[in-house]
């Protein structure tokens, strides 16, 4: 991981965040995700991409087993495209993540049980994550 993509990841992590905290999400379930009062904005933590980079690295397109990760979330996106600048990657994956608010989206209640798998973005707009 290079750091203009590590860069990447944390300034659009920290943008969507940001929408969200100011009520300007769009959300598929009603206008816009409810806004954050207290919502952080994230720093870099190379231990939480070590921690990532070992189930990305067996190359499957599925969420690594809890005990795995302790108490954090996990975001999956694949690619199939060989020798692609990893920063339009993080760009791309961020993008997909944070759209599932609108796919699916949260509701009033900012939370949806109609889905089968936990929404990336629940994870993105955690009010108290901050790494």
């Amino acid at each position: 991981m290079s750091d203009t993509a590590r860069q990447k990841f944390l300034d659009m992590h920290n943008e969507y965040r940001s929408l969200v905290a100011k009520g300007q999400a769009k959300d598929k379930l009603g206008g816009n995700a409810p806004k954050a009062a207290r919502m952080k904005k994230m720093v870099y933590d190379c231990g939480i991409e070590a921690t990532a980079m070992k189930p990305a690295k067996r190359c499957k397109f599925e969420h690594s087993p809890k005990e795995e990760r302790s108490e954090l979330g996990e975001n999956v996106y694949t690619i199939t495209a060989l020798n692609v600048d990893k920063t339009n990657v993080a760009e791309m994956a961020s993008k997909k993540w944070f759209g599932e608010l609108e796919t699916f989206g949260v509701g009033q209640k900012n939370y949806n049980t109609s889905t089968s798998h936990s929404l990336t973005d629940q994870k993105l707009k955690l009010a108290t994550t901050h790494r």
